[in-house]
């Protein structure tokens, strides 16, 4: 009867710090193909290693981006296809959930710290950022294949 209720509650903690979630072999919320928040890039996020990643699988549109600064920024239509390149690298899980790790953004050519948080109907919260979250820009992803809402 212990060993059941030791058991118990061992599962009870995995559960609740979210670690459970995010072990081998469980897909993470974060995980599969997103549409960037200006719609032009699809991005499929899964296991690379010991981390998670993002690869640009597809470019469908070339929308001006915007900056850490709030700021628009055109796309180079002469910069060379972004397809297969890992723009989300080093996601590894927040202990409040979700994902940190770094993002390449490409109009800048920077790479940026990053959090990553699903948030139910098919949206995905990207938080940018260089030294403090709360300083940095919130971008909203979307599920692929979820119409925009």
């Amino acid at each position: 009867m212990k060993q059941t209720l030791k058991l118990s509650l061992a599962v009870t903690v995995l559960l609740a710090s979210g670690a459970y979630a995010h072990a081998a072999g469980d897909e993470a919320p974060e995980t599969g193909r997103w549409v960037t928040e200006n719609g032009n890039l699809e991005v499929e996020i899964a296991a690379c290693g010991e981390s998670y990643c993002g690869i640009v699988t597809q470019v469908l549109a070339n929308n001006a981006m915007i900056g850490l600064g709030g700021e628009k920024v055109p796309v180079d239509p002469n910069a060379p296809s972004p397809v297969g390149k890992k723009i989300l690298f080093d996601l590894l899980p927040m202990t409040s959930g979700g994902w940190q790790g770094r993002i390449y953004n490409r109009s800048s050519n920077k790479t940026y710290n990053s959090q990553l948080v699903a948030q139910g109907q098919g949206r995905l919260q990207v938080r940018i950022y260089e030294d403090d979250p709360a300083k940095g820009v919130i971008q909203v992803w979307r599920r692929r294949g979820l119409a925009a809402q």
